[in-house]
C-alpha cells in the first residue's frame, strides 16, 4: 500500500504536505471523524483526495453548489484520478447509471448536493457502495450560526443510518468556536479529532482606503500591483462600470456576474485562470472552486456583510505564497448601506407569507400539492408580476428555504430534455402524417435510448449536424412537436430554480419559526457590527480578525496599513526631510501635475506626503495652482 506522501508526489507533484495536511490525512486513514479548519488557499481537498487514493471504496463528498463539483471532479480527471458529480444537469438514466460505477468500483470519487444525498435512489445505492469516508465541504453551512447557512446540510447525519461505521470528514475554512460546536452537533461527529490551522495569512497585507477619490486609488495601484487582480463590488452593473474604466485606462480587465449566460462565464472563466485577462470584476459569484494561485491583489470596492465572507473572498490573493495585498475601500455611506442591509435581509414575517403564497400561485401549486417539484425561476418576472420589489422577494425566499420549504439551485447550465408522450404505433402513425418530420423522428430515436421512458438530455448542435441543417430549425421541429403533445420538451435553461420540498402549505399553516428568526437576525446584526469595527479598528488589521475567529495572538502582523502607520498624518523629523528633498528634484524642472506628485510616494506615505507639500508650500518653496504645482526656490 502507498503511503500519503507517495501519493502526494505521484499525483500532485509535491514532496510534502503542507501543515496540517498529513495529521488530518492520517486521522481520517485511522478512521477518526474528523473536522479540519485550513484557511482559504490552504489545501482543503488534498487531505481528503490523499486517503480517498488510498483507502478502498469510494469517497463520498458533499458539496453547496455544482461550480464546486465540476471544478473538483475537472481537476482529479486531470490527473487521471476517476471521480464524478451527480446534479441536475444529468438525465435520471444518467444518474442511475453513474451511480451504478460507484457501486461497481469503477469511480474513487463521488459528489454529491446534500439535497441529493437524501433522495431514494441515492440512498438506495450508497448502501451497496463500499464507502470509504463521508467528506462535507464547506461545513460551516450546516450551522445556523454560519454566513452560509444552508437548512439542506441539516439531514445529512442521516446517511450515518445507511453508512455506518464510514468515518466523516467536515472541511471549512471559515469557522468561529460557535460554528464550530454546531459542526460537531449537527454532524454527530463522535471522538472528533479537530484540526485547526491559524487563520493568520503571512504573506497578505491588509488595508482599508478610506479616500473620496477611489477611482484615481483604484487605477494608481492596479499600477503599482504587478499581477493578476480580483476586484469585488455589490452589484451586475458596477462589475461592467468597474471594467470598462480600467479596458480605457489600457488593463486587460474584464467582468463576471452570475447574470451571464452559461458560455460567458465559462469563457472568462477559463481566461482568467490562463493568464489572459489581468484583473476580473466580479459579484461575490465569483471565486469559489477558483483556485488561481498567483493573485496578487483582491480589491473590494464595496463591504462584505462579515468577517466570514471577507476573509474567504481576499483570502484567495497570494496562495503561492508570495507577498500580496487585500485593499478595502470604505467610506461612512459604506457603512450605513451596511446597516441597512440587516434589516433589508430579514423582511417582516408578513411579507414572506405574501411571497411565499405568490410562489405558489406563479407556479400554480395547489394546497397539499407541489413536493418535489422542481421549476426554472424569474426572480424579475415574478417580483414584477405581484408588485413586490426584487430585494425583498431574494431576501424573503432565502427566509423560506431557511424554513426548509423550498430549496434554491445556483444558476447553472440544464440542457435541453426530450421525452416522448406517445406510444410506438401513434408515433409510427405520426410519422407517416407529417413526413416533413419523419427524417428528423428516426434520426432523435436513433440518437437517444430511453425516450418512450424518461426525460433524456440532447445535443441540438450534434441533431443539427446529423439533419444537416440549423440549430434553429431543430429547435422549430421540437417546438411543434411538443405543441402537437407527441414529445415533452423542455428547452435549455441556465436560470436558478425552486425546488418545493414540502406540500404547498395554506395561509394558516406556513409557519416560520419567529424564535429563530430573531435569532439569525441578531446574529447577522453582530457580524455587520464586528464588520464596520474591522474597518474603524486602530489595531492590526489581522489581529482584529483572528480575534474575530477566536484565534488569540500578541504579535502584530507589521503588514497591514495600521501596523505601517497609515493612518498616522504627521511626518516625523527625518520623513520630512526625505519627502522634502525628493519632491524638490521631481519638481526641479517644470510645473506637475498635484496628483502626478504624489503618485511618486508610496501609498502607504501618501498623508504625510501631504502634509509635507502644505508645510512646503507655506515656506514658500512651492506654489499649488489648482491641479499643479510650481517650485518657487532654487
Amino acid at each position: 500500500m502507498s503511503t500519503p506522501v507517495e501519493i502526494l508526489k505521484k499525483y500532485w507533484g509535491y514532496e510534502e504536505f503542507r501543515p496540517l495536511q498529513e495529521d488530518i490525512v492520517n486521522s481520517i486513514l485511522a478512521g477518526q471523524d474528523t473536522l479540519a479548519l485550513l484557511p482559504t488557499g490552504g489545501g482543503k481537498s488534498i487531505c481528503y483526495q490523499v486517503p480517498g487514493l488510498i483507502m478502498e471504496g469510494v469517497s463520498v463528498i458533499i458539496t453547496p453548489l455544482i461550480a464546486l463539483m465540476r471544478d473538483q471532479v475537472a481537476q482529479l480527471k486531470y490527473r487521471n484520478i476517476p471521480a464524478v458529480a451527480i446534479h441536475s444537469g444529468l438525465s435520471r438514466k444518467d444518474i442511475d447509471r453513474e451511480l451504478d460505477n460507484c457501486v461497481y468500483g469503477n469511480y474513487k470519487f463521488l459528489y454529491l448536493s446534500p439535497e441529493r444525498l437524501q433522495t431514494d435512489l441515492a440512498k438506495e445505492r450508497l448502501s451497496s457502495m463500499k464507502v470509504s469516508q463521508l467528506v462535507v465541504d464547506e461545513a460551516h453551512c450546516i450551522s445556523q450560526w454560519g454566513f452560509d447557512f444552508r437548512p439542506s446540510y441539516l439531514t445529512i447525519s442521516d446517511a450515518r443510518e445507511y453508512l455506518k461505521e464510514v468515518p466523516i470528514m467536515a472541511l471549512t475554512a471559515t469557522a468561529t468556536d460557535e460554528v464550530r460546536k454546531d459542526i460537531v452537533e449537527s454532524l454527530e461527529l463522535k471522538d472528533v479529532q479537530v484540526f485547526v490551522k491559524s487563520f493568520k495569512r503571512e504573506n497578505i497585507s491588509f488595508f482599508v482606503l478610506e479616500d473620496e477619490n477611489r477611482k484615481d486609488k483604484l487605477l494608481y495601484l492596479s499600477r503599482r500591483i504587478p499581477g493578476t487582480k480580483i476586484i469585488y463590488v455589490r452589484n451586475r452593473r458596477k462589475t461592467r462600470e468597474v471594467s470598462m474604466l480600467l479596458q480605457k485606462e489600457g488593463f486587460n480587465a474584464t467582468y463576471y456576474h452570475a447574470g451571464l449566460d452559461v458560455k460567458s462565464r465559462m469563457k472568462v472563466e477559463k481566461e482568467f485562470m490562463d493568464g489572459k485577462r489581468e484583473i476580473i470584476v466580479s459579484t461575490n459569484a465569483f471565486g469559489m472552486g477558483i483556485d488561481k494561485s498567483d493573485v496578487r491583489a483582491v480589491f473590494h470596492l464595496d463591504l462584505p456583510s462579515g468577517l466570514e465572507e471577507y476573509y474567504q473572498e481576499a483570502g484567495r490573493a497570494g496562495r503561492d505564497g508570495k507577498e500580496s495585498y487585500a485593499i478595502l475601500f470604505c467610506r461612512e455611506k459604506e457603512r450605513s448601506n451596511l446597516i441597512k442591509s440587516v434589516e433589508t435581509s430579514f423582511p417582516p414575517i408578513q411579507t414572506i407569507r405574501r411571497v411565499y403564497k405568490a410562489l405558489c400561485i406563479f407556479f400554480d401549486i395547489i394546497p397539499g400539492g407541489g413536493i418535489g417539484e422542481s421549476y426554472n425561476f424569474d426572480i424579475i418576472s415574478f417580483s414584477s408580476r405581484f408588485g413586490f420589489s426584487v430585494v425583498e422577494v431574494f431576501h424573503s425566499l432565502k427566509q423560506i428555504e431557511a424554513a426548509s420549504w423550498i430549496h434554491l439551485s445556483d444558476a447553472v447550465y440544464h440542457p435541453p430534455r426530450v421525452m416522448v408522450l406517445v406510444d410506438n404505433i401513434e408515433l409510427y402513425d405520426y410519422q407517416l402524417k407529417t413526413p416533413a418530420l419523419d427524417p428528423f423522428i428516426k434520426t432523435l430515436l436513433r440518437s437517444y435510448e430511453g425516450l418512450f421512458s424518461v426525460s433524456v438530455p440532447i445535443n441540438l448542435k450534434s441533431l443539427a449536424k446529423k439533419n444537416n441543417t440549423e440549430i434553429s430549425l431543430i429547435e422549430k421541429a421540437l417546438a411543434r412537436l411538443a405543441r402537437e403533445k407527441i414529445i415533452h420538451y423542455q428547452a435549455a435553461t441556465d436560470r436558478p430554480r425552486v425546488t418545493f420540498l414540502q406540500p404547498r402549505a395554506t395561509s394558516r399553516d406556513f409557519d416560520i419559526d419567529q424564535k429563530r428568526y430573531q435569532s439569525l437576525k441578531q446574529r447577522a446584526a453582530r457580524r455587520m457590527k464586528a464588520m464596520i469595527h474591522y474597518t474603524r479598528s486602530e489595531d492590526c488589521r489581522m489581529n482584529n480578525m483572528l480575534a474575530y475567529f477566536d484565534e488569540k495572538t500578541k504579535s502584530k502582523c507589521g503588514k497591514c496599513d495600521i501596523c505601517r502607520g497609515l493612518l498616522e498624518t504627521e511626518p516625523t523629523y527625518k520623513e520630512t526631510i526625505h519627502l522634502k528633498a525628493h519632491f524638490l528634484k521631481v519638481l526641479d524642472f517644470d510645473p506637475q501635475p498635484f496628483n502626478y506628485v504624489l503618485e511618486t510616494v508610496s501609498f502607504t506615505k501618501r498623508k504625510k506626503a501631504i502634509k509635507v507639500l502644505e508645510f512646503l508650500e507655506a515656506e514658500g518653496w512651492i506654489a499649488i495652482d489648482g491641479e499643479n504645482i510650481s517650485l518657487m526656490k532654487k
